[in-house]
């Protein structure tokens, strides 16, 4: 694992919004469009992703509560070092709890929590994508999207 700690990169947020703001803006609130990050660290990076999927979200819906629904479901990380998987749980559930204007239910904190953990998984992502059976449910539809995409080339 100590090597494992020596090869982290950990991307700052200024760089993120770069490579974000290369894309078409219009992905982020597209909803057939699903954002995979494969070596999430501690959640850093992800933030980034997440809160501008939100934003074009909410400037879609104009609804906040449907917005933070929607972003929720919009991507999904992988993390090869556990002791970092639950600090980007807890960095994207700070984040979620952060865009609602209200005390929340313990059912809300509870789904917002389960979303994360199904979203947000340890995996090792090269193990995980030569097993496709076992690959994470988003990383099929990821690779879904990929072959239906090539066979129309």
């Amino acid at each position: 694992m100590n090597k494992l700690k020596q090869a982290q990169v950990f991307t700052p947020p200024w760089a993120t919004n770069q490579m974000i703001d290369m894309l078409d803006q219009k992905l982020l609130s597209d909803h057939e469009t699903f954002f995979f990050e494969p070596t999430c660290g501690d959640g850093a990076m992800l933030v980034v992703i997440v809160d501008r999927i939100f934003n074009e979200l909410l400037k879609k819906y104009g609804d906040k509560t449907q917005a933070l629904a929607d972003t929720l479901f919009k991507f999904y990380a992988i993390e090869l070092d556990a002791e970092l998987v639950p600090k980007a749980r807890k960095r994207i559930y700070d984040w979620a709890v952060s865009k609602i204007e209200r005390e929340l239910s313990e059912l809300e904190m509870y789904l917002i929590a389960r979303s994360l953990q199904q979203s947000i998984e340890n995996r090792d992502f090269f193990e995980a994508m030569n097993h496709p059976i076992d690959a994470p449910s988003g990383a099929k539809a990821i690779s879904r999207k990929l072959r239906n995409k090539t066979r129309r080339l």
